[in-house]
């Protein structure tokens, strides 16, 4: 059965900042974009490069001719004429910015050099700490409730007969995020289906493609298992997540209304 939202609760939960520019890490159409994103690095580099030769042959360039042009003056014994002190405060102003510019440049390639690392990996049980700290930022973002702990987690994510799975995302050895989820059936198409509970990111490391990476897995992660479908909610406060989905191809389950049953009305039927 599936479960509606016609509040703009749309299964599952999330919180993904403004995704406007986000890359991916799944295959087909992400392999490209990696494919794009390499050959403009590899640009940049080549660009980076040229310019550092160019620098230092300026630099280089100038030595030589002030060296030259005072053998020059010592030999003949007079003084550099008008136009030969033009030509010599031509070259100390290239020297000069070629000196400024090459430290920056020696920057610009260790950063190429140095970009950080994302992975994600299966939680494992000694990450209960962890996975506690960040569903605790989630509920702070979405200004909910939080009753969940450690060892809630170690029973219920990593137990005999785990109710839920969890996947972490990391930048380089720093914890970034995380996506947990679980399976459900479909009776009437006889499917699979992963409803995806909680999709979260630290907000320093939004717009870097992170959320869409965590979503893209998951989304691979069902395929591999035949899922017919990829299911979650989001707050109806939460626009820009709402304009990021539509633009994937997501959509609200039109004609459908989300029910809870809980606490006392959820006693009282249970108990009659």
């Amino acid at each position: 059965m599936t479960i509606p939202a016609a509040d703009l609760r749309l299964r599952g939960r999330s919180v993904l900042g403004s995704w406007a520019s986000l890359p991916t890490l799944v295959p087909s159409a992400g392999r490209r974009r990696r494919r794009g994103r390499s050959g403009t690095r590899r640009l940049r580099m080549v660009s980076i490069g040229t310019f550092v030769i160019v620098a230092l042959c300026i630099s280089r360039a100038g030595k030589a001719q002030n060296s030259r042009q005072g053998g020059r003056n010592q030999q003949f014994g007079h003084e550099s004429s008008a136009l030969q002190k033009a030509l010599d405060n031509t070259w100390n102003k290239a020297r000069f910015h070629s000196g400024t510019a090459l430290p920056m440049v020696r920057a610009a390639l260790f950063s190429e050099i140095a970009m950080s690392v994302f992975t994600i990996r299966p939680a494992q049980s000694e990450d209960a700490g962890l996975i506690l700290s960040l569903l605790q930022a989630l509920a702070a973002y979405e200004k909910l409730p939080i009753s969940i702990s450690e060892e809630d987690i170690a029973f219920d994510f990593f137990g005999l007969r785990p109710l839920i799975e969890c996947e972490l995302a990391f930048e380089d050895a720093t914890p970034v995020g995380l996506v947990t989820y679980y399976w459900t059936y479909a009776t009437f198409r006889a499917a699979r289906r992963l409803y995806l509970e909680d999709l979260f990111v630290l907000p320093p490391c939004r717009g870097r493609g992170y959320g869409k990476a965590l979503l893209q897995h998951l989304a691979k992660k069902g395929l591999a298992a035949g899922a017919a479908r990829l299911e979650w909610q989001v707050l109806d406060w939460n626009k820009s997540a709402i304009e990021f989905y539509k633009g994937i191809g997501a959509h609200p389950h039109e004609g459908w209304f989300t029910y809870w049953l809980e606490g006392e009305a959820m006693k009282k039927l249970g108990e009659s």
